[in-house]
């Protein structure tokens, strides 16, 4: 199958590129505004005729339309931020971890997730967003902005409504997964860590989770594979919401802050020189 080589997007100067996030910004106010006025108009059309199917329908139109005018105008601005500044967000990763390999050995997975055994509860969709490959000292690892979904069908009371279930969903895990090849294999079959496995004067589990500002950490092995799971709202390969998009140095430091906390967390893996 013959592929397309897409043409590199032509880089322009910092004040443009923060012009175009600017109006981008601009414009998913403008979408949100006009939810709300388009929200007020639905419910006036509904009393005018006396109709609250009616209202709630232009209502519930309004919303679904400019959530997904808001989203894809998100969607365009960090398809620009990374079209204008991916090659020196990916120089950083490359410095620190070196290249992805060409194929991948632990993508994001339901089978890479059951495989770790960290997750007993009831789940069907396991799902990344930003994901990196690597080695730092001579550890292979993968690490994933990881997401595990539970979905289920509720019935109503009347069986006989053809409308009678909704489907609900319920996110079980959403952190950082990580998985790392050990120096030697420790267990055919997952299991978990004890509490008390101190390998240095600090106690390598709460080094782990420092590394990332962790609420809470599963590991387990397998093999000679490491996994763990951070329960964190810190992400890879990412930069922070909140940055002035007047400045766009403050893209590539959040960007290489994320780079740093990879490193942190990597330089707390490797501390544990019985397995690493």
């Amino acid at each position: 199958m013959r592929t397309r080589n897409r043409a590199p997007q032509e880089k322009m100067p910092d004040e443009e590129l923060s012009r175009r996030i600017l109006f981008y910004g601009h414009l998913a106010n403008l979408c949100a505004y006009g939810c709300i006025a388009g929200a007020v108009l639905g419910v006036l059309a509904g009393i005018l005729l006396q109709s609250f199917t009616a209202g709630c329908t232009i209502v519930m139109l309004v919303i679904v339309a400019a959530v997904f005018l808001i989203q894809l105008i998100h969607a365009m601005q960090s398809s620009l931020i990374l079209g204008q500044l991916g090659d020196g967000f990916m120089a950083a990763l490359h410095k620190a971890f070196g290249p992805q390999p060409e194929h991948r050995q632990w993508p994001m997975s339901d089978e890479l997730a059951r495989r770790s055994g960290l997750f007993p509860e009831e789940w069907e969709s396991a799902s990344a967003h930003g994901s990196y490959e690597g080695s730092y000292q001579g550890i292979p690892f993968a690490m994933h902005n990881a997401s595990l979904i539970h979905v289920w069908e509720v019935r109503g009371p009347m069986p006989d409504d053809p409308h009678n279930t909704r489907t609900c969903s319920e996110t079980i895990f959403k952190g950082l997964f990580l998985v790392c090849r050990m120096r030697r294999p420790m267990a055919p079959e997952p299991f978990a860590l004890p509490g008390e496995f101190d390998l240095a004067p600090e106690s390598w589990k709460q080094q782990l989770q420092r590394a990332v500002d962790a609420r809470a950490l599963r590991i387990s092995f397998r093999g000679d594979l490491m996994f763990a799971a951070f329960d964190t709202d810190r992400k890879i390969m990412a930069v922070s919401k909140d940055i002035d998009p007047k400045i766009i140095d403050e893209y590539r430091r959040s960007f290489q802050d994320s780079v740093d906390m990879m490193k942190d967390l990597m330089e707390a893996v490797a501390q544990n020189t019985e397995l690493f």
